[in-house]
């Protein structure tokens, strides 16, 4: 289990994961759906995944569980939490 919590996916496997994914399964309203543009492995221990995406909002918790399915599906990660973050592409800096 300690293997899996440290198991690390590359950004381009992340992006040819998500051209595989049927995202039009994904149980979400559709005001809730947004565009993943790529999504890459920021950390381990636990995995957490940054999703690169078209606005900032809070992932829908069924979208959430749908993509953590895909994930394990795909890459495995079993006994270990999986985070996600949403950054929106065209997000400013603002100072604090």
């Amino acid at each position: 289990m300690a293997a899996e919590r440290r198991k690390r996916v590359s950004t381009g496997q992340m992006n040819r994961f998500l051209d595989k994914i049927d995202f039009q399964r994904a149980p979400v309203p559709m005001a809730k759906r947004l565009r993943i543009f790529y999504m890459t492995q920021a950390a381990v221990a636990p995995p957490t995944f940054v999703l690169f995406t078209d606005r900032d909002i809070k992932l829908h918790f069924s979208f959430e569980r749908f993509l953590e399915n895909q994930i394990r599906e795909a890459f495995g990660f079993k006994g270990t939490p999986i985070w996600f973050k949403v950054k929106a592409r065209n997000a400013e800096k603002k100072d604090g």
